[in-house]
């Protein structure tokens, strides 16, 4: 049992769980080993922590990106219906252009040197002056999506390629998807 120095307050016995100034003892709430974590948590700190992971998506070396996925913190914040799908998550820090991963996507797309590419292809012409190749290859691209039965029709621009346009997708996806050609009577 952990103790309090002498001299402290009720509230701070309270906080370790020792003998209270006024006698009596005070319990600590129910904690549990948390394996992602690798600390021993409560259920409010594991829930506050997974509700934090999902306010802002944390980076790979803070902490809280061990949270982002945890069905445990779903759970104990009492919110089945966003589970995270596995697959999409790890799909997250890809960058769909190139498929290197990336510590950075900007605007939660592309790595920073596809990023840079695609602004000079937007302007037409690259620092000295010359035209980029990525003007060539650029073009709109419009595929169906089947998520959870339903299909949809969705139109990825600019990209580079299909299976660019398929990443950026699968990426955000919620279940896992498929994806065929969108035609005329395929659901908008």
């Amino acid at each position: 049992m952990r103790r309090a120095h002498r001299g402290a307050s009720d509230a701070a016995c309270a906080r370790l769980g020792g003998p209270a100034p006024g006698g009596g003892h005070v319990t600590l709430p129910a904690m549990f080993r948390c394996d992602r974590q690798r600390a021993t948590l409560t259920a409010a700190a594991c829930e506050r922590m997974w509700r934090a992971a999902q306010e802002r998506l944390p980076r790979p070396w803070e902490s809280l990106a061990q949270c982002r996925g945890c069905p445990i913190g779903v759970a104990r914040a009492g919110r089945p219906d966003l589970v995270p799908f596995v697959p999409a998550a790890a799909l997250r820090m890809i960058c769909p252009r190139c498929t290197r991963q990336s510590e950075r996507l900007i605007r939660d797309r592309l790595c920073v040197s596809c990023y840079n590419r695609a602004l000079e292809a937007a302007k037409g012409r690259k620092a000295k002056g010359g035209v980029p190749q990525l003007c060539a290859v650029l073009h709109a691209r419009e595929l169906a999506v089947i998520e959870k039965g339903a299909a949809r029709r969705v139109r990825q621009a600019p990209v580079v390629s299909l299976a660019e346009a398929m990443l950026a997708i699968a990426r955000t996806a919620k279940a896992p998807v498929a994806f065929g050609r969108a035609t005329a009577d395929a659901a908008a």
